[in-house]
């Protein structure tokens, strides 16, 4: 199974094991934390199942979303070359499955076998592009617009196909989250949602999963 993980592909069978022997393996309960912000750096988070939602809180209370995590995914993305503090909150969404390696034992494992490396910087570059895609849709485009480019991007990660073509997610989103995930409002949102609605691009089914016409949402975001 970790062997699929992209941070771990292509590794010998022993190093699964090594990293099993150096890992505890923890189940955190739905709406529990797993970290909080400022806590000590001290491991690094594997998800076996579940999501993870990372995000932080400002003073006046105003969330911000910086991401979910799913089967497969590390995080965070900081603190193996240098010590430091947990950048945000890390909250089970669902029932979450976690395997936990002390940042000194991955250190090990990456002295033990480089690949991890190389794929760890290969994981780290998707992850700039990504942020400088968001810097980019922050600046550059409407709130409507940033919204589309959102349903988009989670389209791809938390989606698949149906037997006609739409894109169903595998992750419930609410609309409170969205907009805390482009620092929009959620009246912003929601006028969105219900115009793409109303247009064919979106529908929720009975499990409260968005259902996506990608050709449809296409269309709507080169209207812009």
């Amino acid at each position: 199974m970790i062997r699929t993980w992209p941070l771990f592909a292509d590794l010998p069978p022993e190093a699964e094991a090594l990293l099993l022997d150096m890992a505890s393996r923890r189940t955190f309960s739905q709406h529990s934390f797993i970290f909080r912000q400022d806590e000590p750096l001290t491991y690094l988070h594997f998800v076996v199942r579940g999501k993870v939602k990372i995000h932080r809180v400002d003073i006046s209370g105003k969330e911000q979303v910086v991401s979910f995590q799913q089967d497969g995914d590390m995080f965070p993305h900081i603190g193996i070359f240098r010590e430091g503090n947990y950048p945000a909150d890390a909250i089970a969404v669902t029932e979450t499955e976690i395997i936990l390696v002390s940042v000194d034992n991955f250190k090990k494992l990456m002295e033990a076998y480089p690949a991890i490396s190389y794929n760890l910087h290969r994981v780290m570059e998707e992850k700039v592009i990504d942020l400088q895609k968001r810097l980019s849709e922050m600046i550059m485009n409407s709130a409507n617009e940033r919204v589309l480019l959102l349903l988009a991007r989670l389209s791809n990660e938390h989606g698949r196909k149906d037997n006609q073509g739409r894109i169903v997610f595998t992750s419930r989103f609410t609309n409170m989250e969205l907009a805390n995930m482009i620092g929009t409002a959620r009246e912003t949102v929601n006028r969105c949602i219900a115009q793409l609605k109303a247009h064919g691009v979106l529908d929720v089914t009975s499990g409260g999963f968005f259902r996506i016409d990608p050709l449809l949402l296409e269309e709507e975001l080169f209207k812009r």
